[in-house]
Parts: structure tokens; sequence; C-alpha cells
């Protein structure tokens, strides 16, 4: 694996429908947690990737509210070289403004993520970096080796009928080399749409994002994927692809460069 690889970095961030019954965490107080399956690049033989996460979306009060997640990976290489390994993801803290304007939900954040992923040795030393490839590079500070992150991520949902939705996500992070590693601080930037119809129980949508490093060559990522998600009262579920369509980890299903993910997810509100 490449530094490039290690310091990669992805996770998810769920969709919502506006009006009742909703199953979004992004705005509501909830619990979570989802695991990712697929696999990536490198190494002599094929990768396959695990990455289970979990989150939490707390309000304070009408327009305030904490957020946390934290995970870990998993990363199996097989052929010539087999060898398998975990590591830790990099825990992330964040609060958040929060407002409703008629059929519009805002959020801006500021956050930290702690430098937990410092293995140094094997499959176990690349296995963030792999996940990061099966989620398209989305939220570096969760991902990034031996790094000190200060992130501020944002979105915006707008509910343009019953059956309609649009969501919007950006972000800016500072990632700080820390611990062992040196190396130069990188500048993150991520933009994210999702379009969403909501039903009873079921919202089916799809979604496009862009993450790029400007400090770093070759990590301009783009990747789409369709979603599908249930409500079930106060319980969600939700099923996630990504595909990569271009370099440094797509285009996915191509020949030598197979990375993409599937995302399976469940929570409860409260």
């Amino acid at each position: 694996m490449t530094r490039k690889i290690l310091l990669s970095a992805s996770t998810l961030v769920a969709a919502a429908a506006l009006g009742a019954p909703a199953v979004s965490h992004a705005f509501d107080p909830a619990i979570g947690a989802q695991v990712t399956f697929g696999t990536a690049v490198g190494g002599a033989g094929d990768l396959l990737s695990v990455a289970p996460q979990f989150h939490v979306f707390v309000p304070v009060s009408d327009s305030f509210a904490v957020h946390a997640d934290a995970g870990f990976a998993f990363l199996s290489q097989s052929g010539t070289s087999a060898d398998s390994g975990v590591a830790l993801m990099n825990p992330f803290i964040a609060g958040y403004y929060t407002r409703s304007v008629s059929s519009m939900r805002f959020k801006v954040g500021l956050g930290v993520a702690a430098p937990l992923y410092r293995a140094t040795e094997g499959a176990a030393a690349a296995a963030v970096g792999g996940a990061a490839q099966t989620l398209g590079n989305w939220n570096p500070w969760t991902y990034g080796y031996q790094t000190l992150s200060v992130a501020a991520p944002a979105r915006l949902e707008l509910k343009l009928s019953d059956s309609f939705m649009l969501a919007a996500d950006g972000a800016i992070a500072v990632m700080i080399p820390a611990g062992d590693l040196a190396g130069d601080t990188n500048l993150a930037l991520q933009l994210g749409a999702e379009a969403i119809i909501p039903l009873p129980i079921v919202d089916l949508g799809a979604y496009l994002r862009f993450v790029t490093l400007p400090t770093q060559d070759n990590s301009n990522q783009l990747s789409v994927g369709p979603f599908v998600q249930l409500k079930l009262g106060p319980a969600y579920a939700r099923a996630q692809l990504n595909i990569n369509l271009n370099e440094p980890f797509g285009p996915s299903f191509a020949s030598g460069t197979e990375a993409w993910g599937l995302t399976l997810g469940a929570g409860l509100k409260f």
C-alpha cells in the first residue's frame, strides 16, 4: 500500500425526508450503526474491506446538537502475500448549529477527529485507507493516517414537494500530522448532492459526491450511488452502493480498479 492510500478517507452521511415519517438521523436525535463491505486496490492480491461504524446525534437545544461517530476497519489480502489486519478509525465529535425554516433544514458544525488510526505493520496499516476506497474518499478527517483534524461540515435539505426533496453536503477540514508521522498539513474539501423520493415506508434516492485534497497529487475523487431507506416507526434501515467514477480509486468494477462499497445500516430515533 502506498502512503496515499494510507492517508485516504471517507464515511457515510445519511439522507432524509423532511416530511413525516422521516428516517433521517441527520437532524433527528438518533443512534445507529453501519457496516461497509467492498474491495480495495493495492498490494499483490485482492483486498477485501469491512468497516463497521457507529454514530449518535443528540440535540441539546432547539438550535444546537452534538454528533459523534467512531469505527474500525478490517482488511484482508489474498493472493501471493496473504495477510489481514484491523485498525481503529479516527473518532469524530462535533457541535452543530441547526435551523429549520418552512421547507428548509440546515446545520453547520465544527469538530475534531482524534488521531487513533496509528497501525504501522501489514494489512492493519492499510485497513482504514482500504475502507476509504470503498466509500469514495468521503470524510477524510475520520480516516487520516496519524492525523489530528479540525473539520467544519454542513448540510442543507430542501423539501420541494411531498414527493421530492434535494439535499447538499459540504465540508472543509485541516488535517495535521500527529504522532510519529512526518509530513505537511493537508487541506480537504468535499461536496455532495442528493435527490430523494420519500414514500410512505421507504425512501429512494441517489447521490453524487466529490472529494479533493488540493495539497496532494491525484486526490480528486468523484463517486455516485443509489440508496434505499426503510422507515419502521422509530427505527430505520438503509442500504447504499458506492461507485467510484475516476482515479485514484476508480472506475469501480473495471479491471485493476475494483474499489467499490456496499453499506448496510440501521438505527433508532429517540
